[in-house]
């Protein structure tokens, strides 16, 4: 035999040895070689430790040869093995386990124990497995417990159930005063459920089985419950019919209020003593049936809700329920029929006779009483009540005769159906306004039997399907032939798990008519469910092709301009997307050109927005029609268009087709009797070079743009990285200048223009300044002039040098007039001259405190619109100023017609007059023009004395420069003023010029 060593286990061996189970350390092989036995496992084995250690376990416990039955050794097996395979440990439950006995005397027998078990790997700090602890627990005296409990209830069921009488065991429930309100079953025998009918009565109160349960009974066995003693009597139970003898008594202790009761069924011996009773008191029952068998009736007669009038063969009342006084109110009639003729009754039965008073023999008793059958009379009756109500009734009469036949009285049953009529005749008005809805809806209905297949259907749904005569023999079948066939799949599928799944649903799907057009309809459809399933199919139907008309009308608007006709941004976007994934498949190449059209917007200033749309709607037919059939046209908004090119071969071809479009655009416009140009800039991305999607090529199409108008107009550009980081700085300072007019951080300075002789302030020039160090005026109002959005900067300007000027009038200052700059975007809108007289009357001062500032460019693009506009301020009493003269390329002819009060020589000339001739001889020649032309003249850039002397002695009149003032906010320009005014320079200096 191989010896193993017992592990060392420190930690384990207090547990091991003195644990009150049986534990025992096996080698972690099959062997299964004991290592270590505790005091415990010693006992339960009978054997002594020697006898145990280093032998096998199944040597130690060998199995009983004369068993035939499993003893366990194969599952101890299996887990000991499980346990040394996973590592883990493996519980055993109840096993039986017979233990081998020798006696003293050498007798060998086995005695059947039963056992529960644990086999546990124990494992080395390393995780080395060093053996498997095998712990075991006796149960045998519990096992034997549960066995001889098991054989006890079975034999008291066995005689609880044989019991020949009705037996059951009950608790008493009680309330909060300790009176006994219910019993609930506990247990009951089979003749307790055949005696009394309850069946599965175990856990339910009588109160629950049998609420008519008579309370006495309750009582009773309460009593027991509180009392202990016991009760015996022959009772009946109403409540089941039947007549019991009782025995009960209590049970378990008092506080489980249990009451045992056993019963016998003596219904049979009580009856048959009834019987004998009953055969001795038959004459005196006769008697007394009659009386009860009137009580009966007029019992039946009050109980029931039809009105009844029983009447003899006179007329005389015998008897009318108490449905017959609430039907009239307070009875009239105590004597005789004959005094129908004081009642008040119409027919109400439909007839030509509808509305028309009851004569006396025409009542419904009156005619049974002759005889006559009244099966339903249809009637409208008055009653006697205070006031009388109008009720219509059904009265059904007939005669009653006796044994030989002849007339012996007759009953009339009343029953009022005024509220039924009212119900019928509002649902035959709701049937008709649901009929009239649907008509007038244009919604047909329809409905289908499941079980039968009869389908019913409107006229308006056969319409549906172009019939404008009922369809005799229309079914599901018919109905899917009509269907699209490439929706038919689609709609048979909707119905069938509608059906299947009973829920109601909806689809949409076009159908053809007999005559071949297509519609289209819309079907809601519901599930009626019988047993569980669908029985019938319902709904409605209703052609919707005037709506799908219109869905697709307004799909069609949602992705075109209203103006012009053209795909708009949306259909840009969704064309674009299909396009590009088409050339990005076949390498192909494709091009995005964006035009703007040029000098379009002083149409729109000019002659107004009709000429403006006239003229957009000519370009693009002219852009539409000049292109392949695979191109594009789309219309951004305002005058910018985009045009798609499928695919190109090379950008040569987008360049060719930029100068055909230009070519189209500059072609002149006819509008009514105007003559109308303009001209259109090109810019142009090729994909995939400059982006390989529409947002990245429009946007690069868009700068290429940009540069073509920076390059002068009416041409095109293609995109490069170059132009657009300029754009890109043209498009930041516009985002810059939005910001700008919502945070308020422009402002105004006013620069002093100055009468050269007096030294007089003449006026002041409103400068605009932005609060932003690296951008001036040079380069955010032309980006401002270009992006429309010099219009609110405009407007903003002109309100705050209004709102300064009346500012220094309240401060003491004279009116020293404001001269503001308005740009040509400002000038060309038509509502100008509006704005500004608006401005100056809000703010409460005189038209000729503002002066215009404007430049050649401005008048000389529209040169009768600008004389009309300044003639226009002219009346108002507005000077007008020509800013940087001789810097433009006006001719004298147009000046001469402008309403001109001064003109301003650009500082370009005033600054070079001490080393140039020329530009001396330049300013001496518009000096000359201005004062022959009776204007004012003023000298910008005056930055010495010496530039001040030499315009002053060639018949300058007023100046402007940094030598005389520099530009300042409107409470500095106060405050200048008020110290300088003074000691400004005039006429004293001398005369000398630089000669």
């Amino acid at each position: 035999m191989d010896h193993h060593p017992m592990p060392s286990l420190p930690l384990y061996e207090a547990v091991f040895l003195n644990a009150p189970v049986g534990n025992c350390l096996l080698s972690p092989t099959a062997d299964a070689i004991i290592l270590s036995v505790n005091d415990a496992f010693v006992h339960a084995s009978t054997r002594p430790r020697e006898d145990l250690v280093g032998r096998r376990l199944f040597d130690v416990f060998p199995e009983n040869p004369a068993d035939p039955g499993d003893t366990g050794v194969s599952a101890l097996r299996s887990s000991i093995a499980q346990a040394i395979a996973t590592g883990k440990p493996q519980v055993m439950p109840a096993q039986r386990y017979p233990i081998r006995i020798v006696t003293t005397d050498g007798e060998v027998r086995f005695e059947e124990r039963y056992w529960s078990a644990v086999n546990a790997p124990v494992f080395d700090k390393n995780g080395r497995l060093l053996c498997i602890s095998h712990t075991t627990s006796d149960i045998t005296d519990q096992i034997r417990a549960e066995m001889a409990l098991r054989k006890s209830e079975a034999r008291y069921r066995s005689l609880f159930e044989s019991i020949t009488e009705g037996f059951c065991i009950v608790e008493i429930i009680f309330d909060g005063h300790g009176a006994p309100i219910d019993y609930q079953f506990c247990e009951t025998n089979p003749v307790f459920e055949r005696q009394t009918g309850l069946q599965d009565a175990v856990g339910k109160r009588i109160r629950q089985l049998r609420p008519d349960y008579d309370r006495r009974w309750i009582g009773l066995f309460g009593e027991v419950a509180r009392t202990g003693v016991p009760l015996r009597l022959r009772e009946e139970s109403k409540a089941l019919q039947r007549w019991y003898d009782i025995h009960a008594y209590r049970v378990d202790e008092p506080r489980a209020h249990r009451v045992a009761v056993l019963f016998r069924d003596v219904t049979d011996e009580k009856r048959a003593e009834e019987e004998l009773c009953h055969s001795e008191q038959q004459a005196l029952e006769a008697a007394r049936q009659a009386e009860a068998e009137r009580n009966r009736l007029n019992a039946v007669l009050e109980a029931t809700p039809v009105a009844i009038v029983v009447a003899d063969a006179t007329g005389g009342l015998v008897n009318a329920n108490a449905a017959n006084r609430l039907l009239w109110g307070h009875h009239p009639w105590s004597h005789s029929a004959g005094e129908y003729r004081e009642w008040k009754g119409w027919w109400a039965d439909g007839s030509e006779r509808q509305g028309r008073r009851l004569a006396a023999d025409e009542w419904t008793m009156s005619r049974v009483l002759r005889g006559e059958e009244a099966p339903r009379d249809l009637i409208e009756i008055e009653t006697f009540d205070m006031p009388p109500v109008r009720r219509i009734i059904i009265n059904s009469g007939a005669p009653i005769r006796d044994h030989d036949g002849r007339l012996a009285g007759g009953v009339v049953a009343q029953m009022d159906v005024t509220d039924r009529i009212a119900a019928e005749a509002s649902l035959r008005e709701t049937a008709a306004r649901l009929r009239f809805t649907l008509e007038s809806a244009g919604l047909g209905d329809w409905d289908v039997d499941l079980a039968t297949g009869e389908v019913y259907h409107s006229l308006l749904h056969d319409r549906c399907f172009g019939y404008t005569e009922p369809v005799p023999d229309w079914s599901v079948e018919k109905f899917l032939q009509h269907v699209h066939p490439e929706d038919r799949h689609r709609v048979q599928a909707v119905i069938e798990d509608g059906a299947g799944r009973l829920k109601d649903w909806h689809y949409e799907c076009r159908v053809i008519w007999p005559d071949g057009t297509l519609h289209w309809i819309a079907v809601h459809g519901s599930v009626r469910i019988a047993d569980g399933k669908a029985a019938r199919m319902q709904g409605i139907v209703s052609d919707i092709t005037s709506r799908k008309q219109t869905e697709e009308k307004l799909r069609h608007a949602s992705l075109h301009d209203p103006l012009t006709g053209l795909p708009n941004r949306t259909m840009l976007f969704e064309y674009a997307t299909h396009m590009l994934s088409y050339n990005k498949r076949t390498n192909q190449h494709a091009a995005v050109l964006f035009l703007d059209l040029d000098r379009f917007k002083p149409i729109n200033d000019t002659h107004g927005h009709e000429a403006g749309d006239a003229v957009l709607r000519a370009a693009a037919t002219r852009l539409s029609r000049g292109l392949r059939a695979a191109d594009v046209v789309i219309r951004l908004g305002g005058d910018e268009f985009v045009i798609l090119l499928q695919d190109i071969r090379n950008p040569a071809f987008a360049a060719e087709v930029a100068r055909h479009v230009i070519d189209r655009i500059n072609e002149p416009y006819h509008i009514g009797d105007l003559a109308l140009s303009v001209s259109a800039s090109i810019g142009i991305s090729i994909f995939p070079e400059d982006g390989t999607d529409i947002d990245t090529l429009v946007s690069h199409a868009d700068m290429a743009m940009y540069q073509a108008k920076q390059s002068g107009r009416n041409n095109y550009q293609f995109f490069s990285p170059e132009f657009a980081a300029g754009t890109r700085q043209q498009l930041a300072i516009e985002q810059q200048l939005k910001a700008a007019l919502r945070g308020e951080t422009f402002y105004l300075c006013y620069q002093p223009v100055v009468d050269v002789a007096s030294g007089e302030v003449v006026s002041v020039e409103a400068l605009l300044r932005w609060r932003h160090a690296d951008i001036g005026p040079d380069r955010f109002v032309p980006v401002a002039e270009a992006t429309g959005m010099i219009n609110p900067i405009g407007r903003w300007l002109l309100e705050e040098a209004a709102r300064q000027h009346k500012t220094w009038l309240h401060h003491g200052l004279p009116a020293i007039p404001v001269a503001v700059n308005v740009s040509v975007v400002e000038f060309r809108d038509k509502d100008f001259v509006e704005r500004f007289s608006r401005v100056t009357g809000e703010h409460g001062i005189n038209a000729n405190a503002l002066q215009l500032e404007l430049t050649e460019t401005t008048m000389m693009d529209d040169i009768d619109h600008a004389v009309a506009v300044l003639t226009h301020l002219k009346r108002l009493g507005v000077k007008v100023l020509l800013d940087d003269f001789g810097t433009g390329h006006s001719s004298l002819a147009y000046l001469a017609r402008l309403p001109l009060d001064k003109i301003k020589i650009d500082k370009s000339f005033v600054s070079r007059l001490e080393n140039d001739v020329a530009s001396q001889a330049v300013t001496d020649a518009m000096i000359a023009i201005g004062r022959t032309l009776n204007l004012e003249i003023v000298a910008e850039g005056i930055e010495t004395a010496r530039l001040l002397d030499y315009v002053s002695s060639h018949g300058c009149g007023q100046a402007q420069g940094f030598y005389l003032g520099r530009p300042m906010p409107g409470d500095a320009f106060e405050a200048w003023y008020r110290e300088q005014k003074p000691s400004l320079p005039g006429a004293r200096r001398s005369a000398s010029g630089f000669h």
